[in-house]
């Protein structure tokens, strides 16, 4: 499921259903839908599909290259605590054809709101292995 070749870039939008119209969650650069991904026999998975916000008066042609950017970065990016990118989608966020990036999905969600949902059950160690990782 997982694309580690560099040199590919695997438009997964015809696999990719919404499980709401609205987004789940939202930052400062973009909004996060949860989708489901139709994998091999029919099969589906969750997956984040994350756009990107655009400034009003936007450089069409600039956006697609710090996208690209992005995209080039979390291709090769290898680390257990940074979620894969599995391919991009469009036909979400305000600029529908704009390119999205889809990782799996992570029922605890960012490590912040993990931290804030847990706060009560994590040692000072626990926290400390975290950033230390």
């Amino acid at each position: 499921m997982e694309n580690r070749d560099p040199g590919v870039e695997n438009d997964l939008t015809p696999f990719i259903t919404r499980t709401t119209q609205d987004h789940v969650s939202g930052g400062a650069f973009g909004d996060v839908w949860k989708c489901n991904y139709i994998v091999d026999s029919g099969n589906s998975t969750f997956v984040a599909v994350k756009s990107f916000r655009f400034p009003e008066h936007y450089d069409l042609e600039r956006i697609n290259r710090k996208i690209s950017r992005e995209i080039g970065i979390l291709k090769i990016l290898r680390h257990d605590n940074i979620v894969p990118l599995l391919g991009t989608a469009t036909g979400f966020g305000r600029m529908r054809k704009s390119r999205c990036l889809v990782t799996p999905w992570i029922p605890n969600g960012t490590l912040n709101a993990y931290l804030a949902s847990n706060h009560n059950d994590l040692t000072g160690l626990d926290r400390s292995r975290m950033v230390k990782d």
